[in-house]
């Protein structure tokens, strides 16, 4: 971060920006992460720079959502998937439909949480990472759970938690089991 501020390399000071309020909204202080994402966005306001725009309302929509601000967090999750959409990244866009779906399930729409997760699973098939198609898989099942669907398949579930495993992702593997 030093050097990008000594440099006045703004698009790189952004991204350690929002990389520092992640880590913050991941030890919940939700505050200090969201007062770094605004920091973030003044340097990115007026830029051309979709990638880092695109994280930046994501990140901003994932800890206005576990503040128990689902409505902030559907317009700017939105923002960050339509942007991924754009660039045919189909990871991020994946990751922000899976968490714009919790969104809009504790918004009240259950039912279209459900849709935008299968959305999710889409993208999540259109890209390499298996650690994105096992989150999109845990918010569909959750999503459906919470919604006491019958459609809910253990088989999906099982399916999420041997890739995890596979993977090494232990925290997803433990999510899915």
């Amino acid at each position: 971060e030093d050097i990008n501020r000594k440099t006045g390399y703004k698009r790189g000071l952004a991204h350690s920006l929002i990389g520092q309020g992640d880590v913050l909204v991941a030890q919940d202080d939700l505050a200090g992460g969201i007062r770094l994402y605004r920091e973030a966005l003044k340097l990115a306001e007026g830029s051309d720079e979709p990638e880092v725009l695109t994280n930046l309302h994501s990140s901003f929509g994932v800890a206005e959502l576990l503040q128990g601000q689902p409505q902030p967090a559907i317009t700017d999750l939105q923002q960050a998937v339509d942007l991924a959409i754009q660039r045919g990244d189909h990871a991020n866009a994946s990751l922000g439909l899976s968490w714009l779906a919790r969104a809009q399930a504790d918004q009240g729409d259950g039912l279209k949480g459900i849709a935008t997760a299968h959305r999710a699973i889409t993208e999540a098939q259109n890209q390499l990472t298996p650690q994105i198609q096992v989150i999109a898989a845990l918010a569909l099942a959750r999503l459906q759970s919470k919604a006491g669907s019958a459609a809910i398949s253990m088989k999906p579930l099982q399916t999420a938690e041997e890739t995890a495993q596979r993977y090494g992702y232990a925290p997803l593997a433990l999510e899915a089991r």
